[in-house]
């Protein structure tokens, strides 16, 4: 493989990023929404019954991580806008949801831990599941501010803020 291909390959890959860091992300929401609906009908069990408390743990759960895939693409397009208040505050909402879910982990683990397996394993990996997804947020933001950026100046164009929404002039 000669240098060329070489970059020809990473140059298509690089187009490629966002989609997958974003498809990514929302998988890691996806599983972390398992573990909750998991949580969430144990806890609830005794009231609604089985039915009743897996509906509202999939409600929950649905919830919330749409929530943080909501404030992911919020913050990307906030970002990207220059809109840094809005942006920032974005991040600092899934910043409190990932605090959340870093609290109920260890919850979680302890009701699926066993003879096998202790909390310690469950609890590392809900754990790690959270903060690929909050490393991806960030990542996303950071590559779509990137590409905004240089897509602006490729074009000669300038950035212009106005009524809060980027504007090329």
């Amino acid at each position: 493989m000669t240098t060329t291909n070489l970059a020809n390959l990473v140059e298509q890959f690089t187009r490629i990023a966002p989609a997958l860091l974003l498809t990514i992300a929302a998988l890691t929401f996806f599983g972390v929404a398992t573990f909750h609906t998991n949580f969430y009908t144990d806890v609830f069990l005794s009231r609604f019954g089985y039915v009743g408390s897996l509906s509202f743990a999939i409600f929950l759960a649905v919830v919330h991580e749409l929530t943080r895939f909501a404030l992911l693409v919020s913050s990307v397009r906030d970002f990207t806008s220059k809109r840094l208040g809005a942006g920032w505050l974005g991040l600092l909402g899934s910043l409190a949801l990932v605090a959340y879910d870093i609290k109920i982990s260890s919850s979680v683990a302890a009701l699926w831990a066993n003879e096998s397996f202790d909390a310690g394993i469950y609890s590392s990996t809900i754990i790690f599941l959270i903060m690929l997804g909050l490393l991806l947020e960030v990542r996303l933001v950071l590559t779509y501010s990137r590409l905004n950026g240089s897509k602006a100046s490729q074009n000669g164009a300038t950035a212009k803020k106005s009524d809060g929404a980027l504007s090329l002039v």
